[in-house]
């Protein structure tokens, strides 16, 4: 997320009249309703999957979307042939995963399916399970954003991902009571 958005944000902060301060939310797919209404954060920034069921005194905004890709490390012999779905659950995988939870978001789709993935590392951050991933047969499915940003410097490649994802929907999220705010508006 903050790949795009903060260079963004940083360039759009006129001197003296605002103070940007991010941080991790316990539940980065969580949108934490009860902070943007008592008002101790103006909005929320992330990929909340349950957008969708949001009180009518929230306001959403879609900011991006963008899919999914494997990657793996230039000469992965997982890439030498198509990679299907079958092929992909057969290898190790690293994972960003936010939650306390040993699965996420992926893992919980293929078990919709009946299906399990080999996950055998889960970290909090996008550029670990790079590096990871850069420095062994781990694949991992990440936002493509990511992969061409830091994937060449790295010697990783990547695939169009075979599960059928939904995209990543970077979303934008407010309570009503601020969209008037002459703090927020400038």
């Amino acid at each position: 997320m903050e790949l795009r958005l903060v260079p963004l944000l940083a360039n759009s902060i006129k001197p003296s009249k605002v103070h940007l301060q991010t941080r991790r939310l316990d539940g980065i797919f969580t949108i934490p309703e009860s902070e943007l209404r008592k008002g101790s954060l103006d909005l929320a920034v992330g990929y909340f999957p349950d957008a969708r069921s949001l009180a009518p005194s929230f306001v959403m905004e879609t900011l991006s979307e963008e899919r999914n890709v494997v990657i793996a490390r230039r000469g992965h012999p997982a890439f030498k042939k198509k990679l299907t779905l079958e092929r992909l659950l057969k290898l190790d995988h690293a994972a960003v995963i936010y939650r306390n939870e040993p699965w996420g978001l992926i893992d919980n789709e293929l078990a919709t399916r009946g299906l399990r993935r080999k996950l055998r590392l889960a970290l909090p951050h996008t550029l670990s399970v790079l590096h990871a991933v850069a420095s062994s047969d781990f694949v991992a499915c990440i936002q493509e954003s990511a992969a061409t940003h830091f994937g060449p410097a790295l010697g990783l490649v990547s695939h169009a991902e075979p599960i059928g994802l939904p995209p990543f929907v970077l979303r934008m999220v407010w309570h009503r009571q601020r969209t008037d705010d002459p703090r927020i508006d400038g």
